[in-house]
């Protein structure tokens, strides 16, 4: 079968590639931009920020580990991940938009940014409880459809989010070449888990029809971003 016919074992080893080379990448540029602040404590923007990326990674995470139970793929192991990875998306929403004081995060107080959140979270409701449904063996067509569905929409909203966060959050003494780094290192981490996510929808045909096309372009990608981050690129 050809390259873009998905053989997985072809597929799996170059991502599987890729992404070893990126946390290389990442541990040696993170160091870099993460030395300068390491004097100061990590402020409520920085958390705020750092928690948005968590959220991206959370939503890919949800809907893989709903599709490995569906595959029969370690079908317990990945009820318990996708039912507690739900979980802390559902809690990491509300830290965002309400606050916390344990870690000393205000409510998001721009109402534009707000919106924005709460929309966000209003949308995450019905891939969580889809997640939660097929984790506890409910493979119906409704809660499949909507995590489908809902997955990729939540995730490029709270992407954009953290893009819009990042220039009022970032330290001020932060180079923008930084803020554009570490916006750029955050995705590749999100690209990874949404890479393995779309292995398994593979796997079970499920997805658009023109899922191949859109995992090489993925994969493409995240293979340009890598090297930009080595050589930089004034376009990213």
């Amino acid at each position: 079968r050809l390259w873009w016919m998905l053989p997985a074992q072809i597929e799996k080893g170059r991502i599987m590639k890729s992404i070893w080379r990126f946390f290389l990448i990442a541990a040696v540029a993170m160091g870099a931009m993460v030395a300068p602040m390491a004097a100061g404590a990590q402020d409520a923007g920085e958390l705020r920020l750092q928690l948005l990326a968590q959220q991206e990674q959370r939503a890919y995470r949800i809907a893989k580990a709903a599709c490995l139970v569906m595959s029969g793929s370690q079908s317990d192991f990945q009820a318990t991940s996708a039912t507690q990875t739900a979980q802390a998306f559902d809690a990491g929403m509300q830290v965002l938009t309400q606050g916390d004081p344990a870690v000393k995060m205000a409510p998001e107080s721009d109402l534009m940014r707000r919106q924005e959140l709460e929309d966000i979270s209003r949308l995450s409701k019905g891939m969580t409880r889809s997640s939660l449904q097929i984790a506890a063996g409910d493979f119906h067509t409704v809660p499949v459809s909507l995590l489908l569905i809902r997955n990729q929409i939540v995730a490029d909203r709270i992407h954009l989010a953290m893009a819009h966060a990042l220039p009022v959050y970032a330290r001020p003494e932060q180079p923008i070449e930084w803020r554009n780094a570490i916006l750029h290192l955050q995705g590749q981490h999100a690209l990874i888990e949404e890479l393995l996510r779309d292995l398994c929808y593979a796997r079970l045909s499920l997805g658009p029809a023109d899922m191949a096309e859109q995992m090489r372009a993925r994969m493409i990608r995240f293979e340009q971003v890598n090297a930009a981050l080595i050589a930089g690129d004034a376009k990213l």
